[in-house]
């Protein structure tokens, strides 16, 4: 489905000359088999990673997998700084390099039956993947400011961040095709059962229209819609929002800041929130998810105000940050919430909140907001061109972090604390 999906777009827009730029029907249901093929490779790999894992240690899984997401748009232009083909050439290669990856490395996607428990060892290794991926993370911004020059630094860069992958990767892989080998397991039947219907951890799972009709679903698939929706407000909206500003000089940077910050908001909240020092305070996910939304909501009312090049950046970082912990909590609180056995249904219907976050906050109320101050050129300049939009986002991030984060926090207490 995805090499079909590229090759489609390939075919169209670089081989195609009278297709030009254009795009038509073919064009759009390319870009929906990969949109479908992306999310099952997600659901694929986040589920057997919550399947393999014990509920303290989920968080730091996540962080793990979801800051490479993060990460992946950095790499493959990295890849391309490299000068390997030209454009239309490096589309082809891509969807071939995809495929190819996907298909040899999906075998080691392993199931277990038994979920696995931290023990010393494993912990190293979780500790040391996640300084590996801090590392590729700084060399990453850093190729992004400074190491566009040439096609020796992006080569440079490339084998570098292999090396770096490759040390994580050895860390796990061991000759009996089992990736946890360092770790102890306990058997299923052991698992705690309790009984309300938030709280499905063990064989007892949510179907979906269980998850459907419980609180603490609706109230944390809420939670998800807005910080989701606040996030890539900014992320849709931020060349316009540093023209607005003009501030256009920092544009590069403040992408480049954003995207690292969020990174490690993903590695940073699925490491901490397993953290016994923060659980034994009665600090689990739900609180993590309600202060990412505070910083969201911090960030929007910064970039409302903001006056200087250096104080928007910083409202990048913050936004970025929060935006970055809402995709590590996601998988983990579903899980946690609904058990393994419907997962897959349960994580598809909450990854509607970015889609309808991202239709609300960014293509209807900062256009909205942006189209009334704009003048007949389409401009606008001055903190009133998504004034309005970014207090209303950060109003939005107060009522979820306040008010649906202490009812989603009341509703998973019992859970956290006897699992």
């Amino acid at each position: 489905m995805n090499l079909m999906s590229y090759l489609i777009i390939y075919f169209q827009f670089f081989v195609n000359e009278e297709q030009g730029m254009n795009p038509d029907w073919l064009t759009y249901v390319a870009f929906f088999f990969v949109g479908h093929s992306t999310g099952y490779v997600d659901s694929a790999v986040v589920g057997t990673n919550l399947n393999n894992f014990q509920m303290k240690d989920r968080g730091a899984a996540m962080g793990l997998l979801k800051g490479y997401f993060g990460l992946a748009a950095s790499i493959v232009a990295v890849v391309h700084g490299t000068g390997i083909s030209s454009s239309s050439f490096f589309l082809f290669y891509l969807a071939l390099l995809h495929t190819a990856i996907l298909m040899s490395l999906c075998w080691f996607i392993i199931v277990v039956d038994d979920q696995v428990i931290s023990s010393k060892v494993s912990k190293l290794k979780l500790d040391a993947a996640l300084l590996v991926e801090i590392l590729i993370a700084l060399l990453l911004f850093g190729y992004s400011l400074v190491g566009q020059s040439g096609h020796f630094v992006s080569v440079v860069v490339l084998v570098s961040v292999s090396i770096l992958f490759g040390s994580t990767c050895s860390l796990f892989l061991i000759k009996d095709s089992f990736w946890f080998r360092g770790f102890s397991r306990l058997p299923s039947d052991d698992l705690i059962q309790l009984d309300d219907d938030a709280t499905h951890f063990g064989s007892e799972s949510l179907t979906l229209k269980q998850a459907c009709t419980s609180l603490s679903m609706q109230v944390f698939f809420a939670m998800l819609f807005i910080i989701m929706g606040a996030g890539l407000f900014l992320v849709s909206n931020i060349a316009k929002i540093m023209k607005s500003k003009e501030e256009t000089d920092y544009t590069s940077t403040l992408v480049s800041l954003f995207s690292v910050s969020n990174c490690f908001g993903r590695l940073a909240v699925g490491f901490i929130s397993d953290l016994n020092f923060f659980s034994s305070r009665s600090l689990f996910r739900p609180a993590f998810l309600s202060l990412a939304l505070v910083l969201m909501g911090a960030a929007h009312a910064a970039f409302a105000v903001s006056s200087s090049p250096y104080a928007t950046m910083l409202a990048g970082v913050v936004g970025g940050f929060a935006y970055g912990a809402s995709w590590t909590s996601s998988p983990a609180i579903v899980a946690d919430i609904c058990g393994m056995g419907h997962f897959g249904q349960v994580y598809g219907l909450v990854g509607l909140a970015p889609t309808f976050g991202s239709l609300l906050f960014s293509n209807v109320l900062a256009s909205i907001v942006y189209e009334s101050h704009a003048g007949d050129d389409d401009s606008c300049v001055g903190n009133q061109c998504f004034g309005a939009a970014h207090w209303i986002t950060s109003g939005m991030c107060c009522f979820g972090a306040f008010v649906l984060g202490p009812i989603l926090i009341g509703c998973t207490k019992r859970l956290y604390q006897v699992s």
